[in-house]
């Protein structure tokens, strides 16, 4: 890989990152956002991160982290707030999201915040890794082999 541009999964959408490395001549083969947040889509309330990795080509994909739930009691505070303030507070601490984050207090040190970002990252990346379970354009020659 040559250049890696980072950015945030919206920005991503919006074509951030992407835009930039063509007006500026940056020879970025995979651009990535990451972001993290509360959401209720699983019929619960979580903490979630998601991965974005776009290709120069514009081929992107997304995976998430696993998710952990949010007692009913903090859920207000965080969604008028910010995660990090609510962690915080409960923990006692001083800018958790700097260093292992909100789940390494939450699971005692067994998962930290770059654990979790890792793992979103390694499931969106399983579209450019595995050209079988991808939605780009495939060559004649490859559609033989993946039907074979």
């Amino acid at each position: 890989m040559n250049n890696i541009l980072c950015d945030t999964p919206s920005a991503l959408q919006r074509g951030g990152s992407l835009e930039y490395a063509k007006n500026n001549e940056i020879g970025a083969e995979y651009f990535l956002g990451v972001e993290s947040g509360i959401t209720n889509l699983l019929g619960k309330w979580v903490i979630i991160s998601i991965a974005v990795i776009k290709d120069k080509n514009g081929y992107e994909s997304w995976g998430t982290s696993p998710a952990f739930p949010v007692p009913d009691k903090y859920v207000n505070e965080i969604i008028s707030t910010d995660l990090s303030k609510v962690m915080d507070k409960i923990s006692g601490q001083n800018d958790l999201r700097s260093g292992k984050g909100g789940i390494s207090f939450l699971t005692n040190g067994v998962i930290s915040r770059i654990d979790q970002t890792k793992e979103a990252f390694i499931m969106a990346l399983t579209q450019h890794i595995n050209e079988i379970w991808n939605d780009k354009k495939v060559l004649n020659s490859d559609k033989e082999k993946i039907l074979k």
